[in-house]
């Protein structure tokens, strides 16, 4: 997850469907978060999964599981990271400046905001496919 994380294979990801559905069910080991916090920003990942830093912190430490809904989402947001981070050819700097940005193609929402839910995170997708398709990238 972590080599998603950096932007290495994005494009070129072959787990078959079933095990990662099979994966998703039995959950993802909630230190992930901790080794995923070093590419994506901590309150990102806190804000998809919809917990408190201290729920985070306490799975972490007890080395719990993520049910199979925040898998899913953990995976989605370090998927999206992961085309976002390409998007910007590898610049995280550049990404988070324009995660806090005011874009107008979003009427001025801050792409932030999007990041915490699916919709917000398809949203994304659809406009950074939309800006390559127009050579902006």
């Amino acid at each position: 997850m972590v080599e998603l994380a950096q932007g290495r294979s994005c494009a070129s990801i072959a787990i078959p469907v079933p095990k990662v559905q099979q994966e998703l069910r039995k959950g993802i080991n909630a230190c992930e978060i901790d080794s995923l916090q070093h590419f994506i920003p901590i309150p990102l990942i806190i804000g998809a999964l919809g917990l408190t830093e201290r729920t985070v912190k306490l799975k972490v430490a007890n080395q719990l599981k993520l049910n199979a809904s925040q898998s899913d989402t953990l995976l989605h947001l370090v998927r999206t990271w992961c085309k976002l981070l390409s998007f910007f050819d590898g610049h995280c700097d550049l990404l988070l400046m324009w995660l806090d940005s005011e874009a107008r193609a979003l009427e001025q929402t801050q792409p932030r905001l999007l990041m915490q839910t699916a919709y917000g995170r398809n949203v994304l997708l659809k406009l950074i496919d939309e800006m390559r398709v127009c050579g902006i990238a």
